[in-house]
């Protein structure tokens, strides 16, 4: 289920990132089970950001719009099928390894399941960070852009939906 909110939101931030000039789109997923969000750890091997704590998320394809690159990131990364994408979250912007300009889309996601299957080739962990635990969220190795997503997503979540809604529990 994607909420009407979302699809409209979608067709705006398509638009505000093709006259921004962005080069390259990202899917990214805050993925809520039992008022835990997933974070990812990523493998050592990667030439980007190795070892670096994230979300799921990955390149759109061309061809694909956002919510289509979300479901299939989602999956390749954690074996994660999407039950339901409540609503868009927040964006921000980064130089890619390539050097392209580089958006990311952040989506609050819950999925059908939590059993989680990574893809061990792009990641070496996970874990499910309880959201109102601030003291194991220090810990995490984010990006600046990834912690503060992340934050303001936890806030946003926790105020809207979490009172609200049951998201599994």
């Amino acid at each position: 289920m994607i909420s009407e909110e979302v699809k409209k939101a979608v067709l705006e931030l398509e638009k505000k990132a093709e006259s921004d000039g962005i080069d390259k789109k990202i899917a990214g997923a805050i993925v809520v089970v039992n008022k835990k969000i997933l974070i990812l750890k990523r493998s050592e091997k990667e030439d980007f950001l190795p070892g670096i704590h994230e979300i799921p998320s990955g390149a759109v394809e061309e061809g694909e719009t956002l919510l289509e690159g979300l479901q299939r990131e989602v999956f390749e990364e954690t074996g994660l099928v999407i039950q339901a994408i409540p609503a868009f979250l927040n964006t921000f912007d980064y130089t890619s390894a390539s050097g392209k300009k580089t958006r990311q889309f952040n989506f609050f996601v819950i999925p059908l399941l939590e059993r989680v299957r990574l893809n061990m080739r792009e990641h070496s962990d996970f874990d499910w960070w309880k959201m109102n635990d601030s003291v194991a969220f220090e810990k995490y190795m984010f990006s600046k852009e990834t912690r503060q997503a992340i934050s303001e997503a936890a806030k946003y979540i926790s105020r809207r939906f979490i009172n609200t809604h049951s998201l599994h529990g």
